[in-house]
């Protein structure tokens, strides 16, 4: 069993990793031979000098491969920063207490299963017999801030001539994003992005307008909206 007293700072990625310290002083006792592996901590540093009551240490700072290699750390480390988690395009997640960031989507994978974590939420609103006099229709608000992202159309019914609508918050100011086509039948939705003045923050209201005359105007219309919470 060893006891250090001291300051470590661990910085470690899936592929390389530091063990960095430019000064501090170090307290060790009972540190066994074998019991800490001090190869790629500088050349000053030794087991015989680790058994020393007081250790300074000056610029050890040396990278350290953990590509290959599996670490057990045990105990409770408290980093104060960000933490950098495995990361890239469709890492393997198979087995309990694994987690990587896949940069492709953007989505947190953990867990056996694997489980996925995605920004991105939607949700749908349905209207029946929806008109061009349907303008200003609210689509609900939020307790927090947040930035439509997608927006897609589905008709059911007739569908002679398909509602065009357009997106904007509660005051009147349109976002940006191209006129969803509606999609009928069982056919999928293709989404329009939202690409500018999309940011509502909490308590604003979201809303369309019916920009054309809509024939028949006794379909029932899927609108879904998505967007991503914005950090608080």
């Amino acid at each position: 069993m060893k006891r250090l007293l001291g300051v470590l700072l661990l910085l470690a990625s899936p592929v390389m990793g530091q063990l960095c310290s430019e000064s501090f002083t170090l307290r060790a006792t009972a540190c066994p031979a074998g019991a800490l592996d001090c190869t790629n901590k500088g050349s000053t540093l030794t087991h015989s000098e680790l058994d020393a009551d007081i250790i300074n240490i000056i610029d050890i700072c040396k990278p350290f491969d953990v590509s290959t290699t599996a670490v057990s750390v045990q105990g409770d480390w408290t980093f104060l920063g960000s933490l950098e988690v495995p990361n890239g395009a469709a890492l393997t997640v198979n087995a309990d207490g694994e987690v990587s960031h896949d940069i492709t989507a953007d989505q947190l994978v953990y867990g056996a299963d694997p489980t996925i974590l995605h920004p991105v939420r939607c949700e749908t609103l349905i209207i029946e017999n929806l008109a061009a006099a349907d303008d200003n229709y609210p689509l609900g608000m939020k307790n927090f801030a947040r930035t439509i992202t997608a927006v897609g159309l589905h008709c059911a019914g007739t569908c002679t001539t398909g509602a065009d609508i357009s997106l904007e918050d509660r005051a009147g100011n349109a976002m940006t994003h191209t006129v969803p086509t509606h999609s009928t039948g069982t056919s999928n939705t293709t989404f329009q992005n939202v690409t500018a003045a999309n940011t509502l923050v909490s308590g604003e209201g979201l809303r369309f307008d019916v920009d054309n005359a809509v024939d028949p105007e006794t379909d029932t219309y899927e609108i879904t909206v998505c967007f991503t919470i914005d950090r608080q």
